[in-house]
């Protein structure tokens, strides 16, 4: 399938080619009047929670990764906004009017598994909060990793920079909003723009290329503002997320790592070659103080003359177990009776 936003499907008459375009112009002016709502700076502070592993990497690297979106570690959060979608189609009636089921169908299809065809997005996921205990235990290995600190203005504005013109991308940053209705409303504006133009295909070779071409450009919509929110039950992971769109004919600087049997896509994001420091590691609760202390010693040796403050989380962490087990040292055995 061709990428709409790169050519007109060649044999549309002019007016299902004007009927695309308005379309595309009307999203994306929903798309913009969405995204004015948000602040224009980022938090002060912006933390990514990682493991001892990913500590090392980040900082002898200097780079972070974005990752394919379809495979963050709860890939079910992007799905829940894309569900919603699908149940404001289906309640808006779409498929009732005259060959609008044929309009239904590939917007389904599209959101459903081919949902991977409609671009690459990447992402990588920061919170305002670096010491949340239910963001330790998702994200840090269980209470014993990191959490890395960075000035907020800094990492927002070496992502906007360090983006390749060549590559086509369209970085995007901003806090995520944990509210279902309001996301649901969004999705009826975006929905009742194709209502209209729901009847004018039909079932021959030209006119099913002009459906197409709406089912993929509704498909990117729905995704983009899918990737804007989270469950409200997420709500306290305060999280702020870059975003990375770019088109699927663009391959270049796309890197693959493997993950649980698959091969995930990902790009990298260099902000030390952009001056860009981490301000502070906070570590985990459930780590060993000590020799987590001096592990991240030891990871930002590569940063001399840098002020890093090393803190501990100060989270009494409950264990998995009733009460921690430890080996018995001499003074706590029993007399013999």
């Amino acid at each position: 399938m061709n990428n709409p936003q790169a050519e007109c499907v060649p044999n549309l008459t002019a007016e299902l080619q004007d009927s695309v375009d308005t379309f595309k112009k009307a999203a994306k002016d929903l798309s913009d009047d969405f995204r004015s709502d948000f602040p224009q700076e980022p938090p002060s502070t912006l933390y990514h929670y990682t493991t001892d592993v990913g500590l090392y990497r980040i900082f002898e690297s200097g780079s972070l990764w974005l990752s394919d979106i379809f495979f963050l570690n709860d890939p079910s959060e992007l799905r829940h906004g894309i569900s919603l979608a699908v149940a404001v189609l289906k309640d808006l009636g779409v498929g009732s009017h005259p060959n609008g089921e044929l309009l239904e169908d590939a917007i389904e299809g599209l959101l459903g598994r081919g949902v991977t065809i409609t671009g690459h997005y990447f992402s990588c996921s920061f919170s305002r909060n670096g010491n949340d205990l239910d963001q330790w235990r998702a994200y840090a290995d269980d209470g014993r990793g990191y959490s890395i600190g960075f000035d907020g203005n800094s990492i927002d504005k070496a992502f906007y920079n360090v983006r390749d013109k060549s590559d086509l991308s369209h970085p995007s940053s901003f806090a995520l909003t944990y509210d279902d209705q309001k996301l649901i409303e969004i999705f009826r504006k975006l929905i009742r723009l194709i209502k209209p133009i729901a009847g004018m295909g039909s079932f021959d070779r030209m006119e099913l290329k002009y459906f197409q071409q709406i089912a993929m450009e509704l498909a990117r919509r729905i995704i983009f503002f899918s990737a804007h929110f989270k469950h409200p039950a997420y709500d306290n992971e305060k999280e702020y997320r870059l975003l990375e769109m770019i088109p699927m004919r663009n391959n270049s600087k796309i890197k693959l790592r493997p993950k649980a049997h698959e091969l995930i896509k990902y790009r990298e994001f260099n902000w030390r070659e952009l001056g860009v420091i981490p301000i502070k590691i906070i570590i985990g609760p459930a780590a060993d103080q000590e020799k987590a202390f001096n592990f991240a010693e030891k990871c930002i040796q590569g940063y001399p003359g840098t002020s890093i403050e090393i803190a501990g989380s100060g989270i009494p962490y409950k264990s998995k177990l009733p009460w921690p087990l430890k080996s018995p040292s001499a003074t706590d055995k029993l007399p013999m009776p």
